[in-house]
């Protein structure tokens, strides 16, 4: 269909999901790209091309895009979840807090958010977060790892080595 029509709307973007989903990132970066020299507001293509560069370790660029795709659609919570990956992957763990804590107060019961916040809540050594977190995430899935574990550090870092030793 390219070959036949090189601006077709949809062609690059489906040849982009299609190469997304057989993890062939850079193709798929390509070709997300090259959907938006067609249709530069296509959500869905800042998406697809925010997740590539998350997966191909260019968090600068990742984060361009959600930005972008949050211009157009400022509550788009794939777009703010992007964002705040990239962010906690470029070690900007305050700024990163701050858009999951607006994701979980629209989506309390994202499970993927709640174990990133418990994540980046723990770099910042915000230990009370990471237990209000946790304690979240528990009452979702009683077997969360990453709140065991939060909850485990919280407690080391206070000093109440016992409990972190029934947590671990």
């Amino acid at each position: 269909l390219l070959e036949v029509d090189p601006r077709h709307p949809s062609s690059h973007f489906n040849l982009a999901l299609c190469s997304e989903a057989i993890g062939q990132w850079q193709s798929a970066a390509d070709q997300f790209e090259r959907a938006l020299a067609i249709d530069p507001d296509r959500q869905e293509a800042h998406l697809g091309l925010g997740a590539c560069n998350l997966h191909l370790g260019a968090t600068r660029q990742a984060l361009e895009s959600y930005e972008r795709a949050l211009r157009n659609a400022p509550d788009l919570e794939a777009a703010q979840f992007g964002k705040a990956v990239a962010l906690q992957l470029q070690k900007r763990y305050a700024e990163a807090a701050e858009v999951y804590r607006l994701i979980l107060d629209k989506n309390p019961g994202s499970e993927e958010c709640l174990s990133n916040a418990i994540s980046v809540s723990g770099q910042l050594q915000d230990y009370a977060a990471v237990k209000e977190f946790a304690a979240r995430l528990l009452a979702i899935r009683s077997d969360a790892t990453v709140a065991l574990e939060g909850l485990a550090g919280a407690a080391f870092a206070a000093g109440q080595h016992e409990e972190a030793a029934e947590r671990c």
